[in-house]
């Protein structure tokens, strides 16, 4: 078993992956790490970097500019898109709440098909038949991380009249449109620990569809451990490497080696069990040896 990082090996790992436009407190940097109300000691790991790390994009809980250096953290910010004012910042917007409105999905849902009723079908049957033949019992609740416009509920709801259903989505638009009705939240794949209360999980079933290649290396990893934590019985998550050839809103793309997404499930805990299909570790110890991924 590989041993724990150290509190300064864990912060240097989160704060060089900070990436243009991020924009963190010092308390998530401690979160992210591993090393929960910790956040003085990120400051004081920052503070004698010798500019080492991007430090313009940590700040306190407040927005509050570093005391001393404030022309200087201001201009940096600025030129990352962020709004400085009183000696405070303010995030810029995020780019995908624009980008993913109702256009997108009229483009991409419909006329080009990659949301028609069959594609719809077979996944949600293909995950939801995974999940009870592993759990052995009905699905009780599923989470749809990226879910869009949330069309993962009308047909769990079709199938499992009982489960409950959450989705969670960047686009503005969908969650404006279809919050309130589909049970849909406002957030990215690295907002899963701040969008869920410890109380709404574990899932039985968590879906993450056409979501990884478009999330930074950060916002992947730190998706993918909110995924584990949270996961009670299967997760269906489409992973596309440099080894595929894909089709669709390929510009927006990120395209991994299978080494690198291989390295990021096992590092969160995520176990392979099928067709972009995993098991966490409260699922794995009830599996056979031969249900068992290959080590």
């Amino acid at each position: 078993m590989a041993e724990r990082e150290s509190f300064e090996e864990a912060v240097d790992r989160v704060l060089r992956g900070l990436e243009p436009g991020d924009l963190v407190t010092y308390g998530e940097v401690a979160d992210e790490a591993g090393f929960p109300r910790r956040a003085r000691a990120v400051g004081r790991v920052l503070a004698g970097s010798d500019g080492r790390y991007p430090w313009w994009r940590v700040v306190t809980s407040t927005g509050r500019l570093v005391p001393g250096l404030e022309l200087t953290h201001a201009r940096k910010l600025i030129a990352e898109g962020h709004t400085v004012e009183d000696g405070r910042v303010r995030p810029r917007p995020r780019p995908e709440e624009e980008r993913f409105g109702r256009d997108y999905f009229d483009h991409w849902y419909r006329a080009e098909g990659f949301g028609s009723p069959a594609r719809l079908r077979r996944k949600v049957d293909y995950a939801i038949a995974a999940t009870e033949y592993l759990l052995e019992r009905p699905v009780r609740s599923v989470l749809d991380v990226g879910c869009g416009e949330g069309e993962w509920q009308p047909a769990l709801a079709r199938r499992r009249s009982a489960a409950t259903y959450l989705g969670v989505d960047p686009s503005r638009y969908a969650v404006d449109r279809f919050g309130s009705r589909r049970n849909l939240r406002l957030g990215r794949l690295g907002d899963l620990d701040r969008v869920l209360p410890e109380w709404e999980g574990p899932f039985d079933l968590i879906a993450c569809v056409d979501v990884l290649g478009y999330a930074s290396d950060r916002e992947v990893q730190r998706g993918l451990g909110a995924i584990a934590e949270n996961l009670g019985g299967v997760a269906l998550i489409e992973t596309y490497t440099t080894d595929d050839d894909i089709v669709g809103d390929t510009e927006h793309f990120r395209w991994r080696r299978t080494s690198t997404y291989e390295r990021w499930f096992d590092a969160a805990g995520l176990h392979r069990v099928g067709p972009h299909l995993y098991v966490g570790e409260a699922l794995l110890p009830t599996l056979v040896s031969f249900e068992r991924p290959s080590s």
